[in-house]
């Protein structure tokens, strides 16, 4: 929480030339626990009195990266790692401050179905966010070469339903919701399998080069 709060007087004081002006800031998610101090923020207008300051849910469909390097919106959420692949690809994105230490994926799977290593789940169904880039690195270095990927929805009665089937989400809340809804899950957070991309907040080049602090 307390990097939280740090990164609204970032927002708050970084970007002094947009005194009266209106930006956007796009989560990476719908809204969530560590996005609290954000949304509690701007319901209690606890911005820079001269900036108005809309932030607004994320979900599988939305592309923070692409919605601030097209100028729909001033600033993003997402973990630094699709930062840099957006970079790769033409994008002129930076980040201005680390909002969680690591992003805490996690591949949620049902328990008592064989599976006891991370190579356990090639060959089964898996709800994840097309493109993703821990994805990509998971796969190829644990050899997931026949997992069969689809769509993202969010839908926990799906998951419920589909013993053969494991679900991308965050450690910190995904196994939570699905315990309060009676579904039994075990994970593997991605961090442990070597993956640690930090969060950020980030914004353009250009942003940063026509208001530097």
């Amino acid at each position: 929480m307390k990097k939280i709060l740090i990164s609204l007087i970032v927002l708050t004081f970084a970007f002094p030339i947009f005194a009266k002006d209106k930006v956007t800031l796009l989560m990476d998610w719908f809204p969530q626990g560590n996005q609290s101090g954000f949304w509690q923020a701007q319901l209690d207008n606890q911005y820079h009195d001269d900036l108005e300051i809309t932030v607004k849910p994320g979900g599988p469909k939305v592309r923070t990266t692409t919605a601030v390097a097209s100028g729909q919106v001033e600033f993003g959420l997402n973990g630094s790692d699709s930062v840099m692949m957006a970079n790769s690809k033409g994008a002129k994105l930076r980040a201005i401050f680390v909002s969680l230490g690591h992003v805490p994926y996690n591949l949620v799977y049902h328990p008592n179905t064989g599976v006891k290593t991370i190579q356990d789940l090639n060959g089964r169904r898996f709800a994840v966010v097309m493109g993703i880039t821990y994805w990509k690195w998971v796969k190829h270095k644990y050899g997931l070469d026949k997992v069969q990927e689809f769509p993202l929805t969010g839908d926990l009665g799906l998951f419920a339903k589909t013993p053969n089937m494991f679900q991308q989400g965050y450690s910190i809340f995904l196994p939570a919701r699905m315990d309060a809804k009676g579904i039994p899950n075990a994970q593997f957070k991605v961090a442990d399998l070597g993956y640690r991309p930090y969060s950020v907040l980030f914004t353009t080049e250009k942003m940063i080069k026509e208001n530097p602090t």
